[in-house]
């Protein structure tokens, strides 16, 4: 493999190293003296739901101020430290790359900025391979401020308010229109946009409130708008699932002890997960467990999913007999 002389050089250098990190640090530091994010801070401070319409015109007079911060900052740094990043990434999509500014107690607050080719592109893939795409509520009231909307057009979905029971649960469309330049849009907890289409480039700003959020996220499929799945929008859970996932991964057999201890979580959707996972180790050392859930699981969607497992199992061993 070639080698990379200014790669190598950087490494080589703890100086070269120091400084970037020191540029680094400097941009986080006035990241956090944001007027938007002290403002915001503020408000949600007082009330960790406060009105939409306030929350709006804080992030309505003070994004243009964030963003002026991360070009000017890249430019400066950037001009003589090809290896300075702004600090403050978030995740990217196939045609999206999320930067966040803030992760406080009450919210997040991010800045999106959607490429129109690759949207377009990744909307019209999507129309061919419906089955395979999916509508996805992440269970937050969220406000975005389209600071350019880029001739963006989105579809509107609602689902059914259901705390705990999603059984036959669906979604639906209720709106497809057009998004202007420096327009607010609020959505509730359990409705959501897609990004359908645009003709240039989209800058948003994006914050979703964590307060009175709903125990899970949920997607649903874009080709018949049943439910699909259903994930915890708690952080900590999330964990928990992860790490059991990782272990079923690498096949731990002495695992299996402490995983059969979160059978009997108090949320619902941890006790089946955790039954997932065993059965994907090893099924023979739970089926008695497995068996107790189809007859007498507090949470109906555990209960019916432990006994068309069982059916399955049973089914599978009929076919091995015959």
């Amino acid at each position: 493999m070639k080698k990379n002389d200014q790669i190598e050089a950087f490494l080589a250098s703890p100086e070269t190293r120091q400084k970037t990190i020191k540029n680094i640090e400097l941009s986080r530091k006035k990241n956090l003296q944001l007027t938007i994010v002290k403002e915001l801070q503020t408000l949600f401070g007082d009330n960790p739901l406060p009105k939409p319409e306030l929350v709006g015109q804080i992030i309505k007079e003070n994004a243009q101020e964030a963003i002026d911060l991360i070009i000017d900052d890249t430019i400066r740094f950037q001009k003589n430290d090809h290896f300075y990043v702004y600090p403050i990434g978030g995740h990217s999509t196939a045609f999206a790359q999320r930067i966040v500014l803030s992760n406080s107690d009450y919210f997040d607050l991010s800045i999106d900025v959607i490429d129109a080719g690759l949207l377009n592109r990744y909307k019209a893939q999507s129309k061919a391979n419906l089955s395979q795409r999916g509508i996805q509520f992440y269970g937050r009231q969220t406000i975005t401020y389209f600071i350019t909307a880029g001739g963006l057009k989105v579809s509107c979905w609602e689902h059914q308010v259901a705390q705990d029971n999603f059984i036959n649960q669906s979604c639906k469309q209720v709106g497809l229109d057009g998004v202007k330049d420096g327009e607010l849009r609020f959505n509730p907890c359990n409705h959501t946009m897609m990004y359908e289409q645009a003709q240039t480039n989209v800058v948003a700003v994006t914050l979703e409130y964590k307060a009175n959020k709903r125990p899970f996220s949920l997607m649903f499929s874009a080709q018949d708008h049943m439910l699909k799945f259903q994930n915890p929008s708690d952080e900590l859970d999330s964990r928990v699932q992860l790490s059991m996932l990782l272990l079923k991964k690498m096949d731990s057999h002495a695992a299996l002890p402490v995983m059969k201890k979160f059978l009997s979580h108090s949320k619902h959707f941890v006790r089946w997960y955790a039954m997932q996972q065993i059965l994907g180790i090893d099924a023979m050392q739970v089926l008695d467990e497995l068996h107790e859930m189809a007859k007498s699981d507090p949470h109906s969607e555990v209960k019916l999913a432990a006994q068309q497992t069982i059916a399955m199992i049973e089914q599978k061993e009929l076919a091995h007999a015959c």
